[in-house]
């Protein structure tokens, strides 16, 4: 992290720099001999190891079918491939940009749609009113975790005759009405990459309920070979590697742990933070679970005294690194310019979020301590705000 110079005076807070995220791993003598098994076998693809990692998974989300994939990215475009999606999409524009990317990248229109101001998750109402006879699908989020009003959205898309994906990205941990993600909509997408509870470094996960779903994608990321080479349609290589499905296979054992350790420390953060002007929180939907792939807050210029990207620059400073999720939102980044004019003045929850988010350093192992002490900082900095806003104000 490049550090500029300590707005508080003086040293800064943290001499060794509070990093943004970290994966939590296990000892390497717990994963040593399926590798060793993997290098000593030559299987370093399409072995045992990945059909054990599809197994547990069934077991832990309580699926059917699950698919061990290249990531969550592809996971959603080989869903849209076997739902045989056309038209538009309904989309999330407070959102990662894999959620609309992928939907561009196969050829149909993402429709953004506002989000929630609570929540930070997708508004059913608002939904609705987006639906058209060209709409054909909705891909919902949970966003940091924090999953979207899933009842109503299955509702909304049946009643319509829509299809329904959820981007489950951040869902490893998640717990809707008591139960992990998994088993809602036509199927869901997750991730496991370095910054999830489930790190195998990059991969993702398939879930679905429906058989001819799981038998499609199955062949799907098989370049569409079902093994005669006569493929009966084209495919991808969407395959994940056996050190990958080895890595998630032993760290699902430990997820729930996980998703326990991030909860404890996100209410560690929140008791330290609460009483701080200007400083609020993402409101997780009740009876349900955030797997907090990110703990954010929300920054009130006015009450805080500085706005959000000067408090980022401020934590820098002291050598905390922060992410600015997600901004721009999907509906104003480049990329979608040629659909900006429609959602001038619409998206209004969704820009307010953009603004004033901010996602502080977390991660599974976190000491208990790290959170206080970044609180106490943001503390000191909301008190020396005048003095911090006209320093950088000038520096910038």
């Amino acid at each position: 992290m490049n550090r500029t110079p300590a707005v508080l005076g003086g040293e800064p807070d943290f001499k060794t720099p509070a990093a943004f995220a970290k994966p939590t791993l296990l000892p390497y003598e717990e994963l040593e001999p399926g590798f060793r098994d993997i290098i000593t076998t030559g299987m370093v693809t399409k072995g045992h190891y990945l059909k054990d990692y599809e197994q547990a998974l069934c077991r832990h989300l309580d699926v059917p079918y699950a698919l061990g994939v290249s990531n969550c990215t592809m996971g959603l475009f080989m869903l849209m491939k076997a739902l045989g999606i056309k038209g538009k999409v309904i989309v999330p524009s407070f959102s990662f940009m894999a959620t609309f990317h992928i939907v561009e990248i196969a050829g149909l229109t993402p429709v953004f749609v506002d989000c929630e101001r609570d929540t930070f998750t997708i508004d059913p109402e608002k939904i609705e009113q987006e639906i058209t006879p060209d709409t054909s699908a909705i891909i919902a989020v949970n966003i940091f975790g924090n999953p979207p009003d899933i009842d109503a959205i299955e509702k909304i898309a049946k009643k319509h005759g829509l299809r329904f994906i959820m981007d489950s990205a951040h869902s490893f941990g998640t717990l809707y009405h008591g139960k992990p993600m998994g088993s809602h909509g036509d199927g869901e997408s997750f991730s496991s990459s370095a910054t999830k509870l489930l790190a195998t470094g990059e991969g993702g996960v398939v879930t679905t309920k429906h058989k001819e779903i799981y038998d499609f994608i199955d062949q799907y990321r098989e370049y569409g070979n079902d093994g005669s080479y006569d493929c009966q349609f084209p495919g991808i290589n969407g395959r994940i590697s056996e050190f990958h499905s080895w890595l998630g296979l032993k760290l699902l054992n430990h997820l729930e742990n996980f998703a326990q350790a991030r909860n404890r420390l996100a209410g560690i953060y929140t008791e330290n933070l609460k009483d701080i002007p200007g400083i609020s929180f993402q409101k997780i939907r009740e009876n349900c679970r955030s797997s907090y792939k990110d703990f954010t807050i929300l920054v009130d210029e006015k009450e805080f005294g500085i706005n959000r990207d000067l408090l980022s620059e401020a934590l820098k400073a002291e050598g905390v690194g922060t992410r600015k999720y997600f901004c721009p939102p999907g509906h104003l980044q480049s990329a979608y310019a040629k659909y900006r004019d429609k959602y001038e003045g619409v998206l209004v929850n969704t820009e307010l979020i953009s603004s004033r988010a901010l996602s502080l350093p977390f991660y599974s192992h976190m000491e208990d301590e790290l959170p206080e002490q970044i609180a106490r900082t943001i503390a000191k900095i909301h008190h020396s705000a005048a003095k911090i806003k006209e320093s950088l104000t000038a520096a910038v």
